[in-house]
């Protein structure tokens, strides 16, 4: 059985993930780390110890976690699936991870990210999830790939998105109509690791389509030389920038389609450069 926690790691006496020990060889826990950082004071030498985990930013009421194979048999979950969802942990195991999602769309969704997500740091969909009565409520995604001892799990972390007020919303359809635009979010190397549903009323793609690619592949091919030297110099720098005029992008009809771009860095928890949150919409 391996173990996983919600917030900061497990101490268990069964088949673990990996051990964490003090420099002077105590054992202190086992488990799996899913903070970014934690830090254990060892009870034999006094030692104050870091062990970096994978990095889920935050503790948050409404989040549960599962971890599957790499087929998406459920190997364990967080006991919060009990309060927010109503499922037994215990009922779960040995399932397929289908049985949390709402409908075969959303299934289909998540083994298109799970068999992306290896090689990545994450990758993060927009999804929903049903509870026991049925209910849909909808959710943002984070997949981790974790390698143990050569065999593939996949972590999800799901945290439920709260329900907007229907003002907001109707504010925020009159400003799709009339902006299209669309958010992204890019790691260092220029890989899409998230993408919003918006995306694929301008260029056709689904979210899960374009997620885990390189924006790279989605530039005109007659601009493609001018704009890598632009975007290699502009995140270099790891400062907010306004992407220049004439920003082209293909969509799954093969037409250009012409883009204003702001993007802007953004940090983890110890201060790292993960990436950019980009804005973009299409200019009429």
């Amino acid at each position: 059985m391996y173990c996983i926690i919600d917030y900061n790691y497990i101490n268990m006496k069964s088949l673990i993930l990996t051990e964490y020990r003090c420099k002077c060889g105590k054992l202190l826990f086992k488990g799996l780390v899913l903070k970014e950082v934690v830090e254990i004071k060892c009870p034999r030498c006094g030692l104050l110890n870091y062990f970096k985990g994978i990095g889920i930013l935050g503790d948050h009421p409404n989040r549960f976690v599962i971890l599957t194979d790499s087929n998406g048999k459920i190997l364990n979950a967080s006991i919060s699936i009990e309060s927010i969802l109503g499922l037994k942990t215990t009922a779960l195991l040995g399932k397929n991870i289908d049985k949390v999602f709402a409908d075969k769309s959303r299934v289909e969704a998540d083994k298109i990210l799970s068999a992306k997500i290896v090689g990545k740091k994450y990758l993060r969909l927009d999804s929903a999830c049903k509870n026991i009565r049925d209910k849909k409520l909808p959710v943002s995604v984070c997949y981790r790939h974790i390698n143990n001892n050569g065999q593939s799990l996949v972590l999800r972390i799901f945290d439920i998105v709260p329900p907007v007020e229907k003002r907001l919303v109707k504010q925020a359809d009159f400003d799709e109509d009339c902006f299209g635009g669309f958010i992204c979010e890019t790691d260092e190397d220029g890989i899409l690791v998230y993408v919003d549903e918006n995306v694929k009323k301008i260029f056709g793609f689904k979210p899960e389509e374009t997620v885990g690619r390189n924006v790279y592949e989605f530039i005109a091919e007659k601009d493609k030389e001018q704009r890598l030297k632009n975007y290699e110099m502009l995140r270099a720098k790891k400062k907010a920038y306004r992407v220049m005029s004439g920003f082209k992008i293909i969509g799954r009809d093969k037409k250009p389609i012409e883009l204003d771009a702001y993007c802007s860095p953004f940090y983890d928890d110890l201060g790292n450069f993960i990436g950019f949150r980009n804005i973009l919409w299409v200019k009429r």
